[in-house]
């Protein structure tokens, strides 16, 4: 958030949001690990992985624009 409100240059924000978007996807592995390996959970797993998928194929710059919009 400081390095938005800051004269920050386009590299630095790309770079936290690089950390933004890979700080998500650990903090998705480590939710899908505390899911019991069920049958009745596949779906939530699922859902969990899907999500990691499409966090990881976001863009520093996607995630940036992301969440300017949120802050907008």
């Amino acid at each position: 958030m400081r390095l938005l409100n800051s004269d920050a240059s386009v590299t630095k924000l790309l770079a936290a949001a690089e950390e933004v978007r890979a700080a998500k996807v650990r903090v998705l592995r480590a939710h899908r690990a505390t899911i019991a390996p069920t049958d009745r959970n596949t779906e939530q797993f699922e859902r969990v992985d899907a999500r990691i998928a499409e966090v990881e194929q976001q863009t520093a710059a996607e995630l940036l624009r992301q969440i300017c919009q949120n802050l907008g």
